[in-house]
């Protein structure tokens, strides 16, 4: 899977970073979850990402970045680390 991060809007629309691969388990199944502004939204996948000694996943994925698995780009709605004993131990990730 891949990431871009979402940026700051320019003056040529919005800028994300360069993609970076981490590695996630996707569930397809919908469910009605909130966006990050509160708002009740369909999130079609959710993906469950892998701590990764490279890249920070939990700065990496935020909402309104992209996210590609295989040829399908989808938007972030919301990230949410699952800790335990505060290590991380995958980010769930939802999106459109």
């Amino acid at each position: 899977m891949s990431v871009e991060t979402a940026g700051a809007e320019g003056p040529w629309g919005e800028t994300s970073a360069d993609p970076v691969t981490v590695r996630a388990h996707v569930d397809a199944e919908r469910k009605l979850v909130r966006s990050a502004t509160g708002e009740q939204v369909v999130a079609e996948q959710t993906l469950l990402v892998m701590p990764d000694p490279v890249v920070d996943v939990v700065t990496a994925i935020t909402p309104e970045s992209w996210v590609s698995v295989g040829t399908d780009r989808r938007r972030v709605i919301g990230a949410k680390p699952v800790r335990n004993r505060g290590r991380l131990i995958y980010l769930e990730v939802t999106t459109t």
